[in-house]
C-alpha cells in the first residue's frame, strides 16, 4: 500500500501491534493516517497506543492530533418543553441551583413527528486533544517508567 505512495492512508481500526505500526510508519514517512481505536476518550488513546506495544517515543513522534466524539440525541424542536433537573442529574453535572437560575432546561415531550419518543435526529459531541511539544515530552516521560 505505502509503496503507491498515497498521501492520505484510512485504516479501519487499530486492535494490534502490526497495525499500529503500519499506521506509525505511514505517518512518520509524511503520510497523513486516519483510523479508529476503541478508548474512552481523547487522551487514552495516547495510554491504548502504548497497551498495544507502540514504543512511547514512537507515538510522541507519529501522533499529532485525537479526536473522540459521541453521538447524542437531539431534542425534538416540534415538542421540547421546559424541564427541571433533579438532586441527582444537578451532582452528576457539578451544578448548584443558582447557576442556573437564567438557564431554561429543555426536556423530551413526544409528538407524531418524533413517533412520541422526545428525540429526532443525532448531533456529534467532539473533543480533540493536539499533541504539543509539552505533551510529547510528557508522554516520552510518563510511559517510560515501569
Amino acid at each position: 500500500m505505502l509503496r503507491q505512495a498515497p498521501n492520505i492512508i484510512m485504516l479501519g481500526e487499530i486492535r494490534d501491534l502490526e497495525t499500529a505500526s503500519i499506521a506509525i510508519q505511514a505517518s512518520l514517512t509524511g503520510h497523513l493516517v486516519f483510523s479508529t481505536l476503541h478508548t474512552n476518550d481523547a487522551p487514552s488513546a495516547v495510554a491504548r497506543l502504548a497497551d498495544i506495544g507502540v514504543k512511547p517515543f514512537l507515538i510522541a513522534s507519529a501522533v499529532r492530533a485525537i479526536e473522540a466524539q459521541r453521538l447524542v440525541r437531539k431534542l425534538c424542536g416540534d415538542c421540547k418543553t421546559p424541564s427541571a433537573l433533579n438532586d441527582r442529574e444537578l451532582r452528576s453535572l457539578g451544578l448548584e441551583v443558582s447557576q442556573l437560575a437564567e438557564a431554561t432546561i429543555m426536556g423530551p415531550n413526544g409528538c407524531s413527528k418524533c413517533r412520541q419518543g422526545g428525540y429526532r435526529g443525532r448531533m456529534s459531541l467532539v473533543e480533540i486533544f493536539t499533541i504539543d511539544d509539552e505533551v510529547r515530552n510528557m508522554i516520552n516521560q510518563q510511559l517510560r517508567r515501569p
